[in-house]
């Protein structure tokens, strides 16, 4: 029988390829899914089953990482909360703070003031004959504070203790130009302006220095300024007299004198009888019109209206008529002059620049306020101030118990549930909690009195390791022996005491300490475990990944052997049945 070859044309006469792989259905080396179409096998199930057994340690690893990365955060929150009770140790441990000393005023208005451990209790009389005080000067009115203070050039030289101020002045400088300059001196005076309110020229220049003190008056050593005041601070100033402008009076009305005056006063003068000079009459005010003084006559001659002030009338076109009115003002250019504060303690008198006096009463700072009544004294008592030394326990109180919650929540084991903290067993946490409770429970030898432990003061233990404080029992306890209760808490090194507040801080001082101390040295050990448990990591996932890969690669190639073992046993079907249907046909 012979075999006919095969046509070209049919549709089975294709070459055969050991290696077709067109009925694979699988991704390359590295993707997440590999389906064999030739096979039917689920190749990524195999893969990722293979791949999830050969990462058990590296997972395991990952589990520690998480867990140790946990504890260095908890490790951290321990360590912040026994600095904050190893603070309160530390002041408790302070026998200054223990001696804390109060100091109370009978009045208030007069002085206040604070003492430290050092000031002696008791009652201190004082007497404030005067309080310390800087100068202030201010100059006459002007219309506005861009009014011209000088017409030609030179200097305003002002001193004030040792400090001197010079200022240029200029033909047209104003008010404002001038106060300006002062302050940009950045000396030992403040220049400011004010409005008094007048109804003419009511801007005044008050210059005010920084340092009180007799010795630091301001002086003018040279005036260039029209500021006329500045060249008798020492005595009363009259201002020119200004009349009113619907007067009748056409004349000169002049003010002159050295007013005695103690403060700035505005005098108006009022004609009441019109006429001519010698004639008419006139009545004063010093209050704004209030009240008026008796009748006087026009003069030509300087006639008293008040306070060293004098007022004459020159002729004009024109006599008095009754209304006319004319204003002078009359100040003293020292406003408030530089003195020290001059008191008493207990009969010794003292004089000072400044009213915080800090070197009459060893370890009390007094801040004078205001003199006494003449003659009288006021109190000051210094006592112990036992406020703040409950405050302070209590702060330690609170401290402690902070940190025996941390413990109770984070190191302890729950046998109702089974469950430990996630430090429970720590050596270290252990070792820190079994020396805080040795050093709260213990008994201070060397003491004699009848305040030996924390719980005799009133600071008593709960069942749950936590303190509780009795106010009352250390109030009580402070009264009647406030050295014993310094001693227990911070020691007596004379007697060879050692406080247990003393013991507290020294040893969570080294607890703490950052460099060296048992907290910093377990933080860091698990950040290194934890560097190290990261680079394996890294290194085992490096390996996961080119397994991963090379199983992709094998079930790949095996794949594509399949499909070419079926392209083969497909061909040669082919053939057998094409030869079977030959051998029919002929």
């Amino acid at each position: 029988m012979a075999i006919s070859p095969i046509s070209s044309g049919s549709s089975s006469s294709t070459s055969p390829s050991l290696f077709n792989t067109s009925t694979i259905e699988a991704t390359a080396p590295g993707s997440s899914m590999m389906q064999g179409l030739a096979s039917g096998i689920d190749y990524q199930s195999i893969i990722t089953s293979m791949v999830d057994a050969d990462s058990v340690p590296m997972d395991d690893l990952q589990t520690e990482m998480s867990n140790d990365q946990n504890t260095v955060s908890l490790m951290q929150t321990l360590n912040s909360d026994l600095s904050s009770l190893q603070s309160a140790a530390g002041t408790l441990a302070d026998s200054s703070s223990l001696n804390a000393k109060t100091a109370t005023p009978a009045d208030a208005s007069l002085l206040s003031a604070t003492a430290d451990s050092t000031a002696a209790a008791g009652t201190y009389d004082i007497g404030i004959s005067q309080v310390a005080q800087s100068n202030t000067i201010m100059s006459e009115g002007f219309s506005g504070t861009g009014s011209s203070i000088a017409t030609s050039s030179g200097s305003l030289k002002l001193k004030v203790g040792s400090s001197t101020v010079d200022i240029p002045v200029t033909a047209g400088m104003t008010l404002s130009d001038l106060s300006g300059q002062i302050n940009a001196a950045d000396g030992d005076i403040q220049s400011s302006i004010i409005n008094d309110g007048s109804a003419t020229n009511p801007y005044r220049l008050v210059l005010t220095g920084t340092q009180s003190g007799s010795a630091n008056a301001i002086q003018v050593q040279e005036n260039d300024t029209s500021i006329a005041s500045f060249n008798s601070l020492g005595t009363g100033f009259v201002e020119p007299a200004e009349a009113s402008s619907g007067n009748s009076f056409d004349g000169t009305a002049t003010s002159s004198g050295t007013y005695t005056g103690a403060s700035s006063t505005d005098y108006t003068v009022r004609i009441t009888t019109g006429g001519a000079i010698g004639t008419a009459q006139f009545q004063v005010s010093a209050d704004d019109g209030q009240t008026w003084g008796a009748a006087q006559t026009t003069s030509t001659n300087a006639t008293a209206i008040g306070d060293g002030v004098n007022m004459s009338f020159a002729l004009g076109t024109q006599d008095f008529a009754a209304g006319d009115t004319f204003t002078v003002n009359a100040f003293n250019p020292t406003v408030s002059k530089a003195q020290d504060a001059v008191f008493s303690v207990n009969g010794i008198n003292y004089e000072r620049n400044s009213n915080s006096v800090s070197d009459a009463i060893t370890g009390v700072d007094l801040q004078l306020l205001s003199p006494t009544n003449t003659g009288s004294t006021t109190s000051l008592t210094v006592s112990e101030d036992t406020n703040a030394v409950a405050s302070d326990v209590q702060q330690f109180v609170s401290a402690y118990n902070s940190v025996i919650n941390f413990f109770t929540t984070n190191a302890s084991y729950d046998a109702s549930t089974q469950t430990a903290g996630p430090l429970f067993g720590d050596f270290t946490v252990q070792d820190i909690q079994n020396s805080l409770s040795n050093y709260i429970s213990q008994q201070v030898s060397g003491l004699t009195g009848g305040y030996t432990s924390l719980s005799s003061i009133g600071i008593t233990s709960n069942s749950d390791g936590t303190l509780t404080l009795d106010s009352g029992a250390l109030s009580t306890a402070l009264s009647n022996d406030p050295d014993d209760v310094m001693s227990l808490l911070a020691g007596n090194s004379q007697a060879g005491v050692t406080g247990i507040a003393s013991e507290f801080n020294s040893y969570l001082t080294d607890v703490t300490d950052p460099n060296n101390g048992i907290m910093a040295t377990r933080i860091n050990d698990l950040n290194n475990t934890i560097t190290q448990e990261n680079n394996e990591i890294q290194d085992d996932q490096t390996q996961i990944n080119a397994y991963t890969q090379s199983l992709q690669a094998r079930f790949s190639n095996l794949e594509s052997i399949i499909s070419s073992y079926n392209t083969t046993s497909n061909f040669i079907q082919d053939q057998v049945n094409e030869l079977q249907g030959n051998n029919n046909n002929g």
